[in-house]
């Protein structure tokens, strides 16, 4: 699961362990939001929702979701992304938003999480920097961590060929 979805793959292992084989976490967290990054997402997504993406929020949501070197080297990625974002429902980038702003901390349920675990993300994520992922790593047992040099929070985008030869690895670890 990537940020999101990492976050509500964790919590399907956790209700559902004997359905899940193995997991890989890729810039995500366990933690709850802290305040301020709370606060900013909310503040964010209502004014998302009432006026759209203005050029105040899309700074901010391209700084989160990509790493600053990407950022300045891929401007017709970034663009890509941009276009997606607004061809969302702006209720439901709310709703989204304001789940990941609001959900509590499943920290404690991680040590008991029993699969093979992949813990991935960018040395320049700014949504869920590379500590959330070392705590993934502290908590869940035998969980691996990779940290993708020059990616921010898009890894999978920014560096498609590390991401995927890492997920390549894992597998074959794992699961030879």
């Amino acid at each position: 699961g990537l940020s999101m979805g990492g976050m509500t793959a964790m919590r399907f292992a956790q209700f559902a362990p004997a359905r899940v084989a193995g997991l890989m976490l890729l810039d995500t967290r366990a933690g709850a939001e802290p305040p301020m990054s709370r606060l900013k997402y909310r503040l964010m997504a209502r004014i998302y929702r009432r006026f759209g993406l203005i050029q105040a929020i899309d700074d901010q949501v391209m700084a989160l979701m990509f790493g600053r070197d990407f950022l300045r080297d891929r401007p017709d990625v970034v663009e890509i992304h941009r276009q997606r974002i607004l061809e969302h429902d702006p209720a439901q980038i709310f709703q989204a938003v304001r789940a990941v702003a609001n959900r509590r901390d499943f920290s404690p349920a991680l040590p008991a999480l029993n699969t093979p675990t992949l813990v991935l993300v960018g040395d320049q994520d700014l949504a869920t920097p590379p500590n959330c992922s070392r705590r993934l790593k502290q908590l869940i047992p035998g969980a691996c961590l990779e940290i993708v040099g020059g990616a921010g929070h898009l890894s999978v985008v920014e560096m498609p060929d590390v991401v995927l030869d890492h997920i390549v690895s894992f597998l074959d670890r794992v699961y030879a």
